[in-house]
């Protein structure tokens, strides 16, 4: 605890809670081993575990960049392609 009675939780602390029960069929009631209670967003809470799950078991497979290759254009192509290109 600090001295302004704020609380920090770090995510091992989860695991000590005690569940009180759930209400509002989205919220659940914890308790921790100190007693402090809080409310936790039962859907937000599943995200966030599924984020980190996703995040944990993904492996990124790189792909190259294609290479480019010229186009022969007409002039009329050219101009057109030229006239709607941002730049």
């Amino acid at each position: 605890d600090d001295d302004d009675g704020k609380i920090s939780l770090k995510k091992g602390d989860f695991e000590k809670m005690q569940i009180l029960g759930q209400f509002n069929l989205g919220f659940i009631l914890a308790k921790t081993p100190e007693n402090h209670v809080f409310i936790i967003d039962q859907h937000a809470s599943d995200e966030k575990y599924n984020f980190e799950k996703l995040v944990a078991e993904t492996v990124m497979h790189e792909q190259p960049l294609i290479a480019p290759m010229p186009l022969e254009l007409s002039l009329a192509d050219e101009s057109c392609v030229l006239d709607n290109m941002e730049i």
